[in-house]
């Protein structure tokens, strides 16, 4: 196994993209050859990929893969919030482990035996064996520093033989799991330690912990946008890793590589962030997206603050056109202070998939015309696009006009006005994107044309292209599932292309300049 440098972490690229979840995926766990990664989701699915071949294997709140590949242990979202053993393998569960009475909010398996933990909304830690359905051991969570029940967070050390637990989001106390009964062996308040540098307003809910394989970290992940490393001896607290975007309050789950030398975490933008297990010293973000993540979306959550989140919410059912409610979003954002250079600025933290530009050049390779037909505005577009390098590749960009005022104020106006709407019931009231597009063909004289799409406003369009045009149907997305209706695609002419990632299109487009005669 080679060592993986610093540098060589800011070259890594997506491999593959699933998109089979309808919901935010909630847990993720990898079995213990690493073959198998095991997902969890808000839509009550639990999957399992073979990371080899990044084929899914398998289609539930919290899991976590026993000491078997084919064996899961799974919490329940409803019911009697007891845990589950489930055999892949039989197709059946083996066996029921009841005790907790509220959600289960943490699972974690020795790394050397057949014991696992669970921690409870009902402020209790239990040590259940696989082999049996009662638990072996139970601890109840103190109060200490509150008077309401708070989560509480669980890990094994890589040995096995000590446990942690978090509750309160100040206090951590380590267990010798062969005498747990006897009570914590060391228990530290990390907010009285004098070198804790978190103020008032930087201390988040805690949610998970985890020991680094050589135990000498221990990593404390928080619903904000930092977490907090401790000694994994001593509980001595070291350093804070942050610069990562959480404003929603996501549960994201920082971790260690297996090699001990970096932490990784996501944010709220798809990115995933590394930093020096030594100092907390930022190393890289890579994209975990390819901008798939809505501009107006992305506007919201990154630049928004979440009082002004609640409030346009409230505000949502004023408006029948998602322009306007965009337009009433931005007025606000002006009242907050915030400018153009510094919408400019989070703008610029919008990364486009490593794949696009490769693309993009392909097109140009065959002397194609690039055209954005897009349901944004030209601010966010063009900033995007600049901020990339990309906007050579560009002839025109037909979207929502937005431009700043003399009061510094972004002003969005709806491509088609009031005054002369469109009248297509597939479109929303701002744009008619299968109007744009027929103009922009009948302009250009256009022999063929690629249309990418993957929302309900793309499908308008595909209805106008012949039977010479493709269509690129993103897989999971709205537009594929309108073009399962037979009603609906009927009145699409034009060849239909499935895809999954960016990928998936270069390998189409070197295919058809006979670059690629197969896949690798």
């Amino acid at each position: 196994m080679s060592l993986l440098l610093s540098h060589e972490l800011g070259e890594f690229q997506i491999g593959k993209i699933f998109n089979d979840n309808k919901k935010t995926i909630t847990s993720l766990d990898f079995d213990d050859t690493g073959e198998f990664c095991l997902t969890t989701s808000k839509d009550e699915s639990l999957r399992i990929y073979n990371c080899l071949d990044g084929n899914k294997k398998y289609g539930c709140n919290l899991a976590r893969f026993t000491h078997k590949s084919t064996n899961v242990i799974h919490s329940s979202t409803k019911e009697d919030d007891q845990i589950r053993y489930l055999s892949f393998h039989d197709n059946k569960y083996i066996r029921y482990f009841k005790g907790h009475t509220k959600r289960v909010v943490n699972l974690q398996v020795s790394p050397v035996e057949d014991l696992f933990l669970s921690s409870s909304l009902d402020g209790t830690i239990r040590l259940w064996d696989l082999r049996q359905s009662s638990s072996v051991g139970l601890l109840t969570i103190p109060t200490n520093f509150s008077k309401n029940q708070t989560k509480s967070c669980v890990a094994f050390d890589p040995s096995g033989l000590v446990f942690a637990v978090g509750h309160d989001s100040r206090c951590v106390r380590l267990y010798d799991c062969r005498n747990f009964d006897a009570g914590p062996f060391l228990t530290d308040d990390i907010s009285q330690q004098s070198n804790y540098t978190l103020s008032s307003t930087e201390i988040f809910e805690w949610h998970s912990l985890e020991f680094s394989k050589d135990s000498e970290k221990l990593l404390i992940s928080t619903n904000g946008n930092n977490s907090i490393v401790l000694n994994g001896e001593n509980l001595d607290f070291e350093y804070i890793v942050n610069g990562y975007n959480n404003n929603a309050g996501m549960e994201l789950e920082a971790s260690f590589t297996p090699d001990c030398k970096y932490i990784l975490c996501g944010s709220q933008d798809g990115l995933i962030n590394f930093w020096d297990i030594n100092d907390g010293r930022h190393i890289c973000a890579l994209p975990g997206t390819f901008t798939e993540e809505d501009s107006d979306e992305f506007a919201f959550t990154k630049i928004g603050s979440k009082v002004l989140l609640e409030t346009i919410q409230t505000e949502r059912s004023k408006y029948n056109c998602f322009t306007d409610h965009v337009a009433n979003f931005l007025q606000h954002l002006h009242r907050e202070g915030v400018t153009k250079e510094i919408m400019s600025e989070k703008f610029k933290e919008l990364k486009v998939h490593y794949a696009l530009p490769k693309l993009l050049e392909l097109a140009k390779t065959d002397n194609a015309d690039i055209i954005i037909l897009s349901d944004s505005n030209t601010f966010y577009i063009e900033t995007i696009l600049k901020s990339n390098s990309l906007e050579s590749y560009i002839k025109c960009i037909v979207t929502n006009p937005g431009a700043f005022d003399e009061n510094g104020c972004l002003i969005v106006n709806r491509r088609t006005t009031i005054d002369n709407p469109h009248n297509c019931k597939n479109c929303q009231l701002n744009i008619c994107k299968g109007t744009e597009l027929l103009t922009i063909i009948k302009d250009c004289s256009y022999e063929k044309v690629f249309y990418f799409g993957d929302g309900k406003n793309d499908y308008c369009p595909s209805t106008k292209l012949s039977a010479a045009d493709v269509t690129f149907v993103r897989e999971g997305y709205a537009l594929e599932k309108m073009l399962e209706s037979e009603e609906l695609s009927k009145l699409v002419k034009a060849e239909v292309v499935k895809w999954k990632d960016m990928n998936d299109l270069v390998f189409y487009f070197e295919r058809l300049n006979g670059i690629n005669k197969e896949r690798l």
